[in-house]
């Protein structure tokens, strides 16, 4: 879009900017960076992503969906959403780790028939 190839402009570029959405979500930071609208509008054409620390699948579902080539892309809007309902389902599994882990930590010198009982009630919850 930002090379001005109308003809190009579609699903693929839907995609694309579901991926830039989403990008901006999780590292905080617009997808293309620049000092002025020129600068970023050509960040854009490059495609030349701000550079992140961040590593998640978030992030990985987001870099594929802002992938120059849109054969690389996700193939529909249908699976892009069903790639971020499969990674937020896996951030539901890693809270309930890290809510047990914190909890484990503290309960310091428990047995294991206390710890055994610990985790049942922990299971119930």
């Amino acid at each position: 879009m930002a090379s001005g190839d109308l003809p190009r402009v579609g699903t693929a570029s839907d995609l694309y900017l579901l991926g830039g959405i989403l990008y901006e979500v999780v590292t905080g930071r617009t997808p293309h960076g620049g000092t002025t609208i020129l600068e970023c509008i050509e960040a854009a054409r490059a495609n030349e992503l701000q550079p992140t620390d961040r590593s998640c699948e978030l992030l990985d579902i987001a870099r594929r969906a802002l992938q120059t080539d849109p054969g690389e892309r996700h193939g529909s809007v249908g699976e892009f959403a069903a790639a971020l309902r499969e990674a937020l389902a896996h951030l539901d599994s890693f809270a309930y780790f890290e809510q047990g882990r914190r909890r484990l930590e503290a309960l310091p010198g428990l047995g294991g028939e206390e710890l055994y009982h610990e985790c049942q009630e922990v299971i119930q919850l």
